[in-house]
């Protein structure tokens, strides 16, 4: 895994989800909040600035935002594979590890749970199924607490349990404006 430093990982929910794909046999695993046909930023005063001299292409392949990704081993080392063979000066890492895995034939896998650029909602309903949380500084031992604390999922289980963090839930992520924390679809999984 592959995290910023403001980044919240709920290790229990990570560990749970990424164990169910091991027994699946999942391989080439990649998982993360999925930038799909980004366009390189060409503004000169932007740090993302890529010139066309560097990248001349209209978007990027698909890549994981680098807040915070999942990968398997397999994928690590196809990854190196191609990182040897590219002839690119490419500097956005992000954007680097998605050229690497498109030329090995690797697609990054959308997960709602891992955020954008914003906090998750503070809600247990919430904690129940989050993986990660951006913006995290001075917050990250109390959020700690709450989102592990054993009662978080007695909270949210059973019939009635089921109902409520599923209102809280499309009330707290389905709003009309922009919040680039997790996809009003989350609210629904």
């Amino acid at each position: 895994m592959s995290a910023d430093d403001d980044i919240f990982i709920h290790m229990p929910n990570l560990v749970a989800y990424l164990q169910s794909l091991a027994q699946m046999g999942v391989q080439d695993l990649w998982i993360g909040r999925v930038h799909r046909g980004s366009p390189p930023v060409r503004d000169k005063t932007s740090k993302y600035y890529v010139p066309y001299e560097m990248y001349q292409w209209p978007s990027y392949p698909d890549y994981t935002a680098g807040a915070a990704y999942v990968i398997s081993n397999d994928v690590a080392a196809k990854v190196y594979e191609a990182s040897q063979t590219l002839n690119t000066s490419l500097y956005i890492d992000d954007v680097f590890m998605g050229l690497c895995a498109n030329k090995m034939g690797i697609v990054p896998q959308y997960h709602v749970f891992f955020s954008g650029e914003g906090k998750a909602p503070y809600h247990p309903c919430i904690y129940n199924k989050m993986m990660t949380s951006h913006g995290h500084v001075d917050d990250l031992h109390q959020l700690w607490k709450q989102a592990t604390d054993p009662k978080v999922k007695r909270f949210s289980s059973g019939f009635f349990g089921r109902i409520y963090c599923k209102i809280v839930n499309i009330v707290l992520l389905c709003k009309l404006y922009y919040e680039d924390t997790y996809p009003c679809s989350a609210a629904f999984s």
